[in-house]
């Protein structure tokens, strides 16, 4: 807790002291909304309250999100919306905001990345899949990748779940080489390559190329056993096993 509150006080003065400055990094926007979802409560969240002061701050700064500290505020309102679940009021709220902040890439990527994001808990993946491609094209030009990486993956899951086959293997490779591109890579980074290799494996089985198959399903194992996810370990051996009992077939 104290270690939470902490960085939320350091990413807090860290946005006053960049407020009027564009050259805010993706990085410090989007760390500044995941502390603000882990120290929120739940129970201080009210849905009425909430739809209305976000038509509220619509009506009031709509015409001054270019402003970094004004932006933020908004990133509060979104965290906000996103530990309550309000899914339909967040995808509202920013269906509200994207117009009027086209002039800042690293706002609009941010905004078209959360806006899938919320898609994707919906259920909505064809709405998804719209806004995490118009995300990736501004997060192609934006440091670090794993953003971009992120999002690829959420690309390759949704057409792995619609069985695009060929179009989740092609955004999986891509998530996986801006990874492992990555000197120093993070918990997180592990993760993602852990289920990327996980999506690859199952993808390679559907077009009945085994040997692929088990390679990566042999990586997700190693990444899996590596992070203690013993989840995953099982899914991965179960995996293995049909693919074995496909292969002999």
């Amino acid at each position: 807790m104290i270690k939470s509150f902490l960085l939320y006080f350091l990413l807090t003065v860290l946005c006053v002291s960049v407020g009027l400055s564009q050259q805010t990094s993706y990085d410090s926007i989007y760390q500044f909304y995941q502390n603000q979802i882990d120290v929120l409560s739940v129970e201080k969240s009210d849905l009425r309250d909430f739809s209305q002061r976000t038509e509220k701050f619509i009506k009031a700064q709509k015409l001054n999100l270019h402003d970094n500290t004004i932006f933020f505020e908004a990133i509060k309102l979104i965290a906000e919306g996103q530990q309550a679940k309000f899914l339909t009021e967040n995808i509202h709220f920013i269906s509200e905001l994207l117009p009027y902040n086209q002039e800042n890439e690293k706002h609009q990527a941010f905004l078209l990345q959360q806006q899938g994001n919320f898609h994707l808990q919906a259920g909505k993946n064809l709405q998804a899949l719209e806004h995490y491609l118009r995300a990736s094209s501004f997060l192609e030009y934006i440091e670090p990748k794993t953003h971009l990486a992120r999002v690829y993956f959420n690309i390759s899951l949704i057409n792995l779940d619609g069985f695009n086959t060929a179009i989740s293997i092609k955004y999986a490779e891509n998530s996986i080489k801006m990874i492992n591109s990555i000197a120093e890579k993070s918990r997180e980074d592990s993760l993602l390559l852990m289920q990327l290799h996980g999506i690859m494996g199952v993808s390679y089985r559907r077009l009945a190329d085994f040997d692929a198959a088990l390679n990566h399903i042999d990586q997700s194992l190693i990444f899996s056993r590596a992070l203690n996810q013993p989840v995953s370990v099982a899914i991965n051996n179960g995996n293995k096993a049909t693919i074995y009992y496909e292969k002999k077939e």
